[in-house]
């Protein structure tokens, strides 16, 4: 027979601060978030979903954290303790207003995206503001580059990367945008500087 019960903190005016569901001496509880963190005024702040110790949720996101008037701020997708979901972020993180701030793409725990970027950020407007691509946590893309933009649009920035590293032979590792002109360059080599050309 298991051994369930429930660890719960206050805070000074008596409202529940946490709540902590166990099995077995493990933070489990099945079909319900197994973490609870609330407010002074019990509103929740935070969810976290466990299945025997690892944070995990099969049908959702196992991490949610929540803005004061109730929208949802961040969310992480869980499982077996590791960041994971196929094919869509697993790492979401959004403005006040509701709009997506920051995606990001892990599988089995690594940042890690085929054929797309795995890190995006936005403006609050919806506007892209970065995009870059990881292969095993680490920087890379084979043949273009990461890209930054001004709140307008605007190309800011191209930044080329190999293995975690800036690189790119016989051309600029970095270039950088203003009005849509090339404003200057900086050219590395497997992380190291070479030159510059304003």
């Amino acid at each position: 027979m298991s051994n369930k019960y429930i660890l719960t903190t206050y805070y000074d005016n008596g409202q529940i601060e946490k709540q902590v569901y166990y099995e077995d001496n493990k933070i489990h509880r099945k079909g319900a978030p197994a973490i609870i963190k609330y407010d002074e005024n019990g509103e929740i702040e935070s969810e976290y979903w466990f299945m025997y110790g690892k944070l995990h949720r099969g049908d959702g996101a196992a991490w949610i954290e929540y803005y004061p008037n109730g929208k949802v701020k961040r969310e992480k997708y869980y499982k077996n303790g590791k960041l994971h979901r196929k094919g869509k972020p697993s790492y979401i993180e959004y403005y006040k207003n509701g709009q997506i701030k920051e995606e990001n793409w892990y599988e089995n725990g690594h940042l890690d995206r085929e054929d797309a970027p795995s890190h995006i950020y936005y403006w609050e407007d919806g506007q892209k503001m970065l995009e870059t691509w990881f292969r095993k946590d680490k920087l890379h893309r084979e043949g273009a580059p990461a890209f930054m933009y001004f709140e307008n649009g605007q190309l800011k920035e191209e930044r080329w990367y190999m293995n975690g590293k800036l690189h790119r032979e016989g051309a600029p590792a970095i270039i950088y945008y203003n009005n849509g002109e090339i404003s200057s360059e900086e050219w590395y080599e497997k992380g190291n500087f070479i030159k510059k050309v304003k």
